[in-house]
C-alpha cells in the first residue's frame, strides 16, 4: 500500500464516472476526479512515450505515477478508476502500480488480467474501455475477489461498490455522498434519449444538485471534497477533453493522441 492511500482511509475520494454510446456506437466517457482541498491545483497532463511499450496521456496526480487519472493509450485503451472505501491498510500491490501497469495493455483481456491480479492490497473500482474492440467494462475488486460486468448502452459508478456480489461485504462502506451520487448520476443519464453526445455527460459531471452531495463538488463547510479535474472522452476519435478544476467553470484544453 502507499502513504497517499493512508490519506484515503481518512479523506476518502468522491470521484463519478459515466459512460454511454455515441451516435456511432462509440462509448463516451465522463468523469470527475475529485479529492481534499490541498491537491486543487496539482494535476497535470502527462504524455508517455516509453520504449518498447504504448504511449499514452493520463491526468496525473503531482508526485504520483501516471495510470490513476483518465488515461488512454494508443492502442485504445481508455481508464478511468474511483477509489472504494475500505477500512484500513493492508499489504500487497498499491493501485498506482497496477494502473501504470494497465497502460501497457493492448486488448481489453489483457486489461482485465492485469487489474485483477492476484495479491492487490486495495478495493477500487475501474471503467475500461477498448476502442479498437468496441467493448466496456467496470471491474470493482478487493484484495480477494472482483466482478467483472460488461457495459452496455450506459453505466455509472461512484465509490461504492454496486455489484451482488459485493452488496452484503461489511467491509466496503456505502456513505450516504457516493450513494447520492450514484443515484443522482443514473437518474440524469437514463433521462437523456439515445444515442447521447459529449455535451449530454458533460451536463451530468458539471451537476450541482443534491447539495452537499453533489457530482460537481465544491468545498465549504459540509463538503470536505473538491473537483480537482473532469475528462470527457469521445474514443472513436481518441480524443481527451480535460477540465481544470470543476467542469461548470469551463476552463477545458483538448488533448490527442
Amino acid at each position: 500500500m502507499c502513504r497517499t492511500e493512508f490519506g484515503d482511509l481518512a479523506h476518502p475520494a468522491g470521484c463519478t464516472t459515466v459512460v454511454a454510446r455515441g451516435k456511432d456506437g462509440q462509448f463516451l466517457v465522463g468523469h470527475n476526479e475529485d479529492g481534499g482541498p490541498p491537491q486543487i491545483g496539482l494535476l497535470y497532463m502527462l504524455r508517455v512515450e516509453p520504449d518498447g511499450e504504448p504511449a499514452f496521456l493520463s491526468l496525473t496526480y503531482a508526485g504520483q505515477i501516471p495510470g490513476n487519472g483518465p488515461s488512454f493509450n494508443d492502442k485504445g485503451i481508455v481508464t478511468v478508476t474511483n477509489n472504494i472505501s475500505t477500512p484500513g491498510p493492508r499489504s500487497g500491490i498499491p493501485r498506482y502500480a497496477v494502473t501504470r501497469k494497465l497502460m501497457q495493455a493492448k486488448s481489453i483481456d489483457e486489461a482485465i488480467a492485469t487489474v485483477t491480479t492476484p495479491g492487490r492490497a486495495f478495493d477500487f473500482h475501474y471503467a475500461i474501455i477498448s476502442a479498437s474492440e468496441q467493448r466496456a467494462v467496470g471491474i470493482e475488486v478487493t484484495p480477494d475477489a472482483h466482478h467483472v460486468t460488461e457495459i452496455g448502452d450506459r453505466y455509472v459508478h461512484t465509490n461504492h461498490c454496486v455489484a451482488d456480489s459485493f452488496r452484503n461485504d461489511e467491509r466496503i462502506a456505502q456513505r450516504p455522498n457516493t450513494v447520492i451520487r450514484y443515484e443522482t448520476a443514473e437518474r440524469l443519464l437514463n433521462n437523456i434519449p439515445p444515442p447521447a453526445n459529449l455535451a449530454d455527460l458533460g451536463g451530468i459531471i458539471a451537476n450541482h444538485e443534491e447539495d452537499p452531495n453533489t457530482i460537481c463538488a465544491h468545498p465549504g463547510e459540509e463538503l470536505k471534497r473538491a473537483t480537482l479535474g473532469s475528462a470527457l472522452m469521445d474514443t472513436s476519435t481518441r480524443t481527451m477533453r480535460i477540465y481544470s478544476g470543476p467542469p461548470c467553470q469551463g476552463t477545458f484544453s483538448d488533448h490527442v493522441l
